[in-house]
């Protein structure tokens, strides 16, 4: 069940907060590809706003190439995964072995005999097989720690080379591509980057794909183990992050929790968090420098520490049915 919220006290302008609502969703799977949002009179009636300040929030998504608004359809979910071109996925079968059952008798229709089709599936193996080993993905996020470290899990993953790249860095890197280290198949980011990296690709072919990070099995149950009068305080990077995850990390954890919030930027606050509270909580951007700060004895969570397996999934899925753009 999707939660609609905004803070009406704060200085950020209600349609930026609930775009950026959105945006979270999507980044932590809650709003998939193809789903539909709700009717901008539905969704204002709940909040409690004019129409047009939910209609001023779709028209920046549908301009960002988030969403697809129209008439009698509604706004719907769209090109989360971005590719410049026809996928083979579009044009075979649900069972590739029937697919390619169908152009084989194709080929035999056409003159073929069967050796010959035996030797050009095998000269197309070859051909593939050469080359996979020089393909290669970016991983590209803010955080140089957690954009190794996901990195690494991705290749072992998908058994492809991923090359790491800081989000601040991933244009330049782009420009200085040299086609001798391979061929890049796409660029992955989580949600939260998805514009910045579309803006950094510009108008080269490239797929972007998503991954969903969230909170690890492990990371919620020694939450849930934590007594219940302990005291919590979320650090972030952003104030978009700290009006929209503190109620995230409630439904997590199970239970009401103490739970005080800030952004890494606030000094004073930052500080008085991390000597006032029991268990300090942080986003990847800023977990590694939270950690540093905080007294040895207060643990510190990372509360988005995992890949989320379907995403996985849909990504390994994505990319062996890569566009056909070479």
């Amino acid at each position: 069940m999707i939660k609609w919220l905004i803070d009406k006290k704060s200085k950020i302008p209600l349609y930026l907060q609930l775009k950026d609502l959105i945006k979270y969703y999507l980044s932590t799977g809650k709003i998939i590809n193809n789903q539909q949002l709700p009717a901008i009179k539905d969704l204002a009636k709940e909040l409690q706003i004019n129409l047009n300040t939910v209609r001023k929030a779709y028209k920046d998504l549908e301009l960002e190439g988030l969403i697809s608004m129209k008439r009698g359809v509604g706004s719907i979910i769209t090109n989360l995964n971005k590719r410049p071109d026809l996928s083979v996925k579009d044009i075979l079968d649900p069972d590739p072995k029937e697919s390619l059952l169908r152009l084989m008798r194709q080929l035999l229709k056409k003159g073929m005999t069967i050796n010959d089709v035996d030797g050009l599936f095998s000269q197309c193996l070859r051909e593939i097989s050469s080359s996979q080993s020089k393909d290669y993905i970016i991983f590209t996020e803010c955080n140089k720690s957690q954009t190794i470290d996901i990195s690494d899990q991705l290749k072992n993953y998908l058994q492809i080379d991923v090359h790491p790249v800081d989000l601040e860095e991933l244009e330049a890197f782009l420009d200085r591509q040299n086609q001798s280290i391979g061929t890049l198949l796409a660029i992955v980011t989580t949600g939260f980057h998805l514009n910045e990296v579309y803006r950094a690709i510009g108008v080269r072919p490239i797929s972007v794909y998503m991954l969903v990070t969230n909170m690890s099995p492990s990371t919620r149950q020694s939450l849930e183990k934590s007594c219940k009068n302990n005291s919590f305080g979320f650090i972030c990077r952003d104030y978009d992050s700290m009006i929209f995850l503190p109620d995230v990390i409630r439904a997590e954890i199970g239970y009401p929790i103490d739970l005080t919030s800030c952004v890494f930027s606030d000094k004073n606050t930052l500080f008085s968090i991390l000597n006032r509270v029991d268990i300090i909580l942080a986003t990847p951007p800023v977990f590694e420098e939270v950690q540093r700060m905080a007294p040895s004895n207060k643990p510190v969570y990372n509360i988005l520490d995992r890949i989320d397996p379907i995403s996985l999934v849909h990504l390994k899925d994505n990319l062996f049915f890569a566009p056909l753009n070479k």
